[in-house]
């Protein structure tokens, strides 16, 4: 079995998180809409892939969507089987989340 897997779905999921802001002694809750972009692999038992997290900004989440889609932050992807026998993907990544803006810039997104 050397099919080489496919990503077949490239999806944003958006849900209000409360964070806390403020100075020391001077805490509050404030409630954001995070956003994650999540894949779905094809040709493995289990699909689910690697969420990205994109906090508060939907424009980055869609930079990162269309950059996933394009085949550009998931390289080297292989299926690979685990101890149960079942298989599922693994891949590299060339994207950080805490440097993900200037990461898809470098990628051209």
């Amino acid at each position: 079995m050397n099919k080489t897997p496919t990503i077949s779905k490239v999806y944003i999921t958006s849900e209000p998180r409360d964070i806390s802001c403020g100075m020391p002694g001077n805490r509050y809750l404030k409630t954001v809409m995070c956003h994650v972009v999540e894949t779905t692999w094809s040709g493995a038992d289990r699909t689910d892939g690697y969420g990205i997290s994109c906090a508060d900004n939907l424009r980055l989440a869609n930079r990162l969507k269309a950059a996933i889609t394009a085949g550009v932050v998931f390289t080297n992807p292989v299926i690979k089987t685990d101890i149960n026998r079942k298989t599922y993907v693994t891949h590299d990544i060339n994207v950080s989340g805490r440097r993900l803006d200037a990461d898809l810039i470098r990628l051209g997104f």
